[in-house]
């Protein structure tokens, strides 16, 4: 096989991969959204070989002989062959070490799982999960077991969402940052806490919806190429940039929590739309890694939404939906009980402080998962163990701690560090955004977000996945992941809201 016949064939490859990928998206998207709960069995067979199907493509003997090939080549490729090469490679190498049988009937298994998560929620019935949650996990060891584990057996679920990383490098974060929130929490404690009394009465979703959709477009989420919807838990799919796909949840006692869960799936949501469409050809079409995602929708959702400059821009909006709570209602008052830090028991709905708290929890049971430490069934006990140590919680059942996260059912063991790392990295782009544009709060409070999206573009969307995610962080804030731009912006906003 020469040069040129094994680029058509891994060029042949990747077109056949995003259609495939395209499809899989379009269908997981419904089964949250719009499956009849009949359906579900069959569309997880369905998504079963779509799975397999992409596996059968990245380990078939003749395109693992055109990607040798391409290798092979080395200078004769241009740089975006040669990061093809690199990313289609790892991809194979973890897709070849699975027997094609267990990796189709993993994705049947997750494809099933969500809808059995969500009717054990609905029921606060963990027991009703727990046989496919000890078979996702089940699977899962088996799987790390195909690849090989690194230091620790966690290594390498943590390094498929965020290549390269680690137990050791995350814990060098994770261990400061916790440290850093506690001391803020016992700052805030002399602290004048705000209220959100005035935060009350019924709030029609009718009117929440367009209020999530005229925020969510100013921001920059186009709607000719995506739409809202609403689903159990918030999430984002990207079927290509022409075609992206947020949900939201109401609540009618509270007008947040929909804009917040609206403003980062949009976060996701603008990302993904402004990939860059000339690299589809290389299978670069792609954010770089699920940190970096999150650190889009985190950047959206609170340095954005959850400033004084945003409350300024948005109050009126808000006074004009809902002119019985709001009309009159000074930006600052808003901005204060937005931002009022609190131990609650969802993640979702947590302040920026002890969100990550959250996320530290939910990374120390992972990794005892894992390392054999833990078992399924332990899994209510171990996490109510670990909100009272973490947040000094204990959630009343189940459908408010351990089953309250999707995540879980899908497989997406490695997952949930990428949020607290998202909001490390966020801190530190918002710092080098603010360098780049000093009138940052002004542009906020006009309603101006054009000029932070096309800072973001230019130091993030616009890559790809051209390079690896620290490079990335590296070329756009000239440094490596450091927990202190969170903790200084955090400080910063607490002894504005708290008075100190």
């Amino acid at each position: 096989m020469n040069l040129e016949q094994a680029k058509q064939i891994v060029f042949e490859t990747i077109d056949t991969l995003f259609h495939l990928n395209a499809a899989s998206a379009l269908m997981g998207w419904d089964m949250q959204t719009m499956l009849p709960k009949g359906g579900v069995a069959d569309r997880a067979e369905t998504m079963g070989y779509f799975g397999a199907e992409q596996q059968r493509l990245l380990t078939a003997p003749v395109f693992l002989e055109a990607l040798s090939v391409l290798k092979e080549a080395g200078a004769e490729l241009s740089e975006l062959e040669r990061r093809m090469v690199v990313v289609l490679n790892r991809d194979a190498e973890r897709l070849r070490k699975i027997p094609p049988e267990r990796y189709r009937a993993f994705h049947v298994l997750v494809a099933k799982g969500e809808s059995i998560w969500r009717e054990a929620r609905e029921k606060n019935d963990f027991e009703l999960f727990l046989p496919t949650l000890s078979e996702i996990i089940a699977m899962t060891r088996e799987f790390i077991d195909y690849w090989g584990a690194g230091a620790h057996p966690y290594d390498v679920l943590l390094d498929h969402y965020e290549p390269g990383l680690t137990v050791e490098k995350v814990d060098a974060l994770f261990h400061p940052l916790q440290e850093g929130l506690v001391r803020l929490l016992e700052m805030l404690k002399g602290g004048k806490a705000p209220s959100r009394a005035f935060v009350r009465g019924s709030f029609a979703v009718e009117r929440q919806k367009t209020l999530s959709l005229k925020i969510s477009e100013a921001l920059g989420f186009d709607y000719t190429y995506g739409r809202l919807d609403t689903s159990a838990h918030p999430f984002t799919v990207g079927i290509a940039p022409t075609d992206v796909r947020i949900t939201t949840r109401y609540f009618e006692d509270d007008p947040f929590s929909s804009l917040f869960s609206t403003i980062h799936e949009a976060g996701h949501g603008i990302y993904e739309q402004r990939l860059p469409q000339d690299l589809k050809r290389y299978g670069l079409m792609s954010p770089v890694s699920m940190s970096v995602h999150e650190s889009q929708s985190r950047f959206y959702e609170n340095i954005i939404g959850r400033s004084f400059a945003f409350w300024t821009y948005a109050t009126p909006l808000f006074a004009e939906a809902f002119p019985e709570v709001f009309a009159g209602v000074d930006a600052e008052d808003v901005f204060r009980a937005v931002n009022i830090v609190e131990p609650s028991l969802i993640r979702v709905e947590a302040d920026e402080v002890t969100y990550n708290l959250h996320i530290i929890l939910r990374y120390e049971l992972e990794k005892q998962l894992f390392s054999g430490a833990l078992e399924a069934k332990d899994l209510p006990e171990a996490w109510n163990a670990s909100m009272q140590t973490l947040l000094g919680l204990v959630p009343p059942d189940d459908a408010r701690g351990v089953l309250q996260d999707v995540h879980w059912s899908s497989g997406l063991f490695g997952y949930f560090p990428s949020y607290a790392l998202g909001n490390i990295y966020a801190a530190m782009l918002y710092e080098a955004l603010r360098r780049d544009l000093p009138d940052f709060d002004r542009l906020v409070a006009e309603g101006e977000f054009a000029p932070i999206r096309a800072w973001m573009t230019e130091h993030v969307h616009a890559y790809g996945n051209r390079i690896d995610p620290l490079e990335l962080l590296e070329r756009a804030t000239g440094r490596a992941p450091d927990v202190e731009p969170l903790l200084r912006y955090l400080e910063d906003k607490i002894r504005r809201v708290y008075r100190l």
